[in-house]
């Protein structure tokens, strides 16, 4: 009878708001572990380079000529007609020797001993008859041969040579070939003779 009527009385007790104070005081809350923040290394030192390198000097390539033509040439080119612009022609292929359609048989861009004539054959597209066409052979800026300077007539397209044989014979050394159309530089081959013999004197027969 006692054990009920103090329960009844906690409950009563609970009711007027001091039963939580009574409960808390009897079942003490337990306390919540709080997890402590982790230590973050901040770095404070940052290295910024205070020495800049700049060259004291700047160099730039020198642009390399254009070809142009030999004056009594760029004088004739003014009776033709302007070259179209999308002329082609393809790289030049130096050789001794042309088929029947004018195809290099035996092209090199190395000679050695070579015979006293040399043809630059090529392919060319969208041309126009009546434009002045020219190709010079040179021995680094010397003109080796007369230069080859015509008025066109072989049409849009097709396979065509130059050639020359110089007065004097081949040289050892770097050659150009230098194609125009007017007066306007198109394309440029270059080619090596490495060696030329020279012809052994045959000794004379003497009388007794």
């Amino acid at each position: 009878m006692e054990h009920g009527l103090n329960i009844r009385l906690l409950q009563l007790v609970d009711e007027t708001g001091a039963g939580r104070q009574v409960g808390q005081r009897m079942y003490p809350p337990t306390p919540t572990v709080t997890m402590s923040p982790t230590v973050t290394l901040t770095a404070t030192l940052t290295l910024t380079p205070t020495i800049t390198l700049t060259p004291r000097e700047t160099h730039t390539p020198s642009p390399t000529p254009r070809p142009t033509l030999p004056p009594p040439i760029a004088v004739l080119v003014r009776e033709t007609v302007t070259p179209p612009a999308g002329a082609i022609f393809s790289p030049i292929v130096v050789a001794s020797r042309l088929d029947e359609s004018n195809r290099p048989l035996d092209g090199a861009s190395e000679w050695t001993n070579p015979p006293s004539r040399l043809l630059g054959a090529y392919t060319y597209d969208q041309l126009q008859n009546g434009v002045r066409w020219t190709a010079l052979w040179l021995r680094g800026d010397e003109v080796v041969c007369v230069p080859d300077t015509q008025i066109w007539e072989w049409g849009t397209g097709g396979y065509g040579y130059t050639e020359c044989e110089p007065a004097n014979g081949w040289r050892p050394g770097t050659y150009y070939i230098q194609m125009f159309l007017g007066d306007q530089w198109w394309t440029t081959a270059s080619f090596e003779i490495l060696e030329v013999a020279t012809a052994t004197p045959t000794p004379s027969a003497t009388a007794p």
